[in-house]
């Protein structure tokens, strides 16, 4: 089960178990969560944090005003006191895409979000199309898999600094080839090197690590057998992470016109995933 249908699942729960209610609307559901994004996927930015003050104003004005089209009132303000209410004081999974699908009801803006029955056909009609279209294509999954390992080969290159300059290649076929999956995906060359780059940012003292081991390389006998391991896994585990957050990322209607939030958003997962694999080989 991918991410985005692990959130759903957690928000039909929400609807069940917290708000006791069985008739919802799933389709608007979905729909308001991949308006959210990959910001559904964080921690924090995915609840609603009732009690503070600059949330409740965030709410307002970016999501009832700027999306939804309403008129600044007290009847706003006393909506989201009303949501907040309705999922509990003591409920501490808040999630947004729930909070928002309960004002898009109380203000009747469903609209904003599901397709009449006519155009609701023809986009079915679409994907139906499409889904032929992908037949005998790779899997997301696949493409990353096969990325990866490329990547961990390329790790192994006996020469200083000219893997480094492999995987980011690799990296980039690798998001070319699933930008090619999803229909709705525009590839653009340069915006993608730029992606990538910018996701990866500067070195971690994790990576500068790394960093250290690829110039042992130039040692002789001993350097490659220092450096090999390390950077080839390294570049297996953080292609197969920039992978799995871009295919999680167009799963949910994103593409490449990346907005800075949700730029940041993907760049802090990439970094805690990065965080969390080690190869520090054990110098006991």
């Amino acid at each position: 089960m991918s991410n985005f249908e692990q959130s759903i699942e957690s928000y039909k729960k929400t609807f069940i178990d917290k708000l006791g209610r069985e008739n919802f609307d799933e389709d608007l559901l979905r729909a308001i969560a991949k308006y959210l994004g990959p910001s559904i996927y964080s921690n924090d930015s995915s609840k609603v944090a009732c009690s503070n003050k600059s949330e409740r104003i965030s709410i307002k004005e970016d999501f009832l005003i700027t999306k939804l089209g309403l008129t600044d009132s007290k009847e706003l303000d006393e909506a989201i006191s009303d949501v907040c209410t309705q999922m509990g004081s003591s409920n501490r999974n808040k999630y947004r895409a729930v909070f928002y699908y309960l004002l898009v009801e109380h203000f009747g803006k469903e609209s904003l979000f599901i397709q009449s029955n006519s155009s609701a056909d023809k986009a079915t009609h679409k994907t139906s199309n499409q889904e032929d279209k992908k037949q005998g294509k790779d899997k997301p999954s696949e493409i990353i898999e096969r990325y990866a390992l490329y990547a961990a080969g390329a790790g192994l290159v006996p020469i200083p600094l000219v893997d480094l300059a492999s995987i980011s290649a690799v990296q980039y076929r690798m998001l070319k080839n699933l930008a090619h999956f999803f229909d709705h995906v525009s590839f653009e060359d340069q915006k993608s090197k730029s992606i990538i780059a910018g996701l990866i940012g500067g070195f971690s003292s994790f990576e500068l690590g790394l960093f250290t081991k690829v110039l042992f390389r130039g040692v002789p006998i001993i350097g490659p057998i220092i450096a090999g391991t390390a950077v080839s896994g390294y570049a297996y585990y953080s292609t197969k992470l920039i992978g799995e957050i871009f295919e999680d990322h167009f799963n949910s209607g994103g593409d490449l016109s990346i907005g800075d939030l949700t730029y940041q958003k993907m760049k802090e997962k990439y970094r805690e995933g990065i965080k969390s694999f080690n190869l520090t080989p054990n110098t006991n």
